[in-house]
Order: C-alpha cells, then sequence, then structure tokens
C-alpha cells in the first residue's frame, strides 16, 4: 500500500487549483464524507485518524505536518478525485486509471494511499517535488561509451513541467515540517534540510 506517501499528491493538486497552505479544516478522528462521488458501496465514506495522526482545526500545514486523514478526505472531495489523478500522471504515476483499471481506481481513498504504486513510480513522483516540479521520466543509464572511450549514445530527458514553482516551492516547505516536527522526525539529518512523507497505511501497513 502507498499509504500517506500518496497525500502529497492530493496537496499538489489543491494548491494548483484553489487552496493554500493555510486553509484551514476541521479534522475530527472520524468523519462521514457524503460527498456521492467519495461514496463506498453507496454509503457516505467512514475516515478515521490512526495512530500518531493529530485531529483538530487546523491548516494544511498542520495537517500534511500530523498526517491527518480526515483533513485530506475532506481535500480530495473538495477538489475532485479526476484532477487528483491527473496530477498523480503528471507527476509522475504511469499505472492507468479507470473505473475498470484493476489497481488505479479514481476513487476518494486513493489520497489515503489505497492503491499500491511500485516503488520506482513513487520515487519518480518524489523527484518531480525536489526538481523544482518538473517531471522526467525514469532512466536507466546515462551514458554508453565504445571500447575507444568515445561516446555512442547519451539519454537525456527534457523534462516536463508538472508544478509551477511556486506550488512546489509550497509543497516542500510542508514536506520540511513533516520531518522538522511532523510523523516523520526520524528521517531528520541533523542540520541537512529535509522534505518528505511518512507513507504509514492502517495497521502501519
Amino acid at each position: 500500500s502507498t499509504g500517506s506517501s500518496f497525500k502529497p499528491i492530493t496537496l499538489s493538486t489543491a494548491l494548483s487549483m484553489v487552496d493554500s497552505l493555510y486553509s484551514t479544516f476541521y479534522g475530527p478522528p472520524q468523519l462521514y464524507i457524503t460527498d456521492p462521488a467519495c461514496a463506498t458501496n453507496n454509503a457516505p465514506w467512514n475516515v478515521h485518524n490512526y495512530a500518531d495522526e493529530a485531529a483538530g482545526t487546523m491548516d494544511l500545514l498542520s495537517a500534511t505536518a500530523n498526517s491527518v486523514n480526515t483533513i485530506f478526505a475532506q481535500l480530495i472531495s473538495r477538489v475532485g478525485v479526476s484532477n487528483v489523478v491527473h496530477m498523480a500522471h503528471r507527476l509522475g504515476i504511469t499505472e492507468p486509471s479507470g473505473i475498470h483499471s484493476l489497481y488505479f481506481k479514481p476513487v476518494c481513498a486513493i489520497t489515503l494511499g489505497s492503491v499500491g504504486f511500485t516503488p520506482l513510480e513513487m520515487t519518480d513522483v518524489y523527484a518531480t517535488f525536489a526538481d523544482g516540479g518538473v517531471h522526467h521520466a525514469p532512466q536507466a543509464f546515462e551514458v554508453v561509451r565504445g571500447a575507444d572511450g568515445k561516446v555512442m549514445k547519451r539519454l537525456t530527458t527534457k523534462g516536463d513541467r508538472a508544478l509551477t514553482p511556486n506550488v512546489d516551492a509550497q509543497l516542500t516547505y510542508a514536506l520540511q515540517g513533516v520531518v522538522q516536527h511532523g510523523t516523520g522526525t526520524a528521517a531528520a539529518l541533523g542540520s541537512r534540510p529535509v522534505a518528505g512523507k511518512t507513507g504509514t497505511a492502517e495497521n502501519f501497513v
């Protein structure tokens, strides 16, 4: 399971559309999302906070640092599942999506990591965040040299802008908070700047 490491994809969608890091939400320990687009088995989506995730009224900066499920459930309802799916593909997710997809179904629960993407796909997404919002397709090697040492072929990826520099800077700032004082403090590297996201799913999976 991708778990909460998917949440920055939802956050980057929101920041690209309507929200700022200082938009506030109420995130109770349990919440029913009544948006029909988020219904599960024709019933409201029942979302819980788990483990060390906080609850209460907070902005998206704090909701990211504390990985609050009930706020991110509201956020994906607000920005729309289809927009989050589109953003995921722009950032580096290659798994085809759709109602008939075996894995990547366009459902609200993707924001909580209901889909298990490959490590390469998630690395690609986070590499896009780290490169100022520019996505580069993964490549297995950079250059091939002949026996004489001359370059025979060099692979390059021009890259495509997935996030504006401003949105990517906001996202990076939020992900630094995860490591500085949120759920990911164990990943801190002393004085070195670190941005990241814990990826725990239900039952610490």
